[in-house]
């Protein structure tokens, strides 16, 4: 039922905003009543940012292979056709930070922030095994990775297979040992 509130959530964002979207609308999308929602989320803004959250892989810092393997792997989920819906959406709730500047937070808080504090761990990790050089900066190489695909999106362009190992390929040889 979570996913269908979520799904729900994510299309009515895309289709009528955040500041038109209403609670009553989320549970006719997704086939539930009220109740339901709000036993699962205090309200619409708790409720947009587990849903825009909801269109990235969750944060792991705990994965197999070798630390490039890891590095490349976190790029590479995130570098999926949902980010340009992530992107729009993410794009609007920043848009309304200067009146409802506690959503913007709750999505930093919430989806951001744990996201790119996984990728900092695994980009740490790789430094103290001697993978990474030493004088990357860890901002740098994660600012890196994210400000690509953003770019991409905001170009327009496609965020396939031939970007993603080009791009992965150009980073690792600046920043690896």
């Amino acid at each position: 039922m979570s996913r269908r509130i979520l799904a729900a959530t994510v299309e009515l964002l895309g289709e009528v905003g955040y500041s038109a979207l209403t609670v009553d609308a989320v549970a006719v999308r997704a086939t539930v009543g009220r109740p339901a929602i709000y036993r699962r989320f205090r309200g619409k803004s708790q409720l947009c940012v587990a849903a825009i959250g909801s269109l990235l892989p969750p944060p792991v810092v705990n994965v197999g292979g070798t630390h490039e393997e890891r590095l490349r792997g976190l790029f590479f989920a995130l570098a999926q056709p949902s980010l340009v819906r992530y992107v729009g959406l993410v794009g609007e709730l920043l848009g309304l930070q200067p009146t409802q500047p506690e959503l913007a937070e709750a999505w930093r808080t919430s989806v951001f922030l744990p996201r790119r504090e996984a990728g900092v761990a695994i980009i740490r990790e790789a430094q103290a095994a001697g993978v990474l050089r030493e004088d990357v900066d860890v901002d740098f190489v994660i600012d890196t990775l994210t400000g690509q695909l953003l770019t991409r999106v905001w170009r327009g362009l496609e965020l396939d297979d031939a970007w993603r190992e080009r791009t992965w390929r150009q980073l690792w040889v600046a920043v690896s040992a």
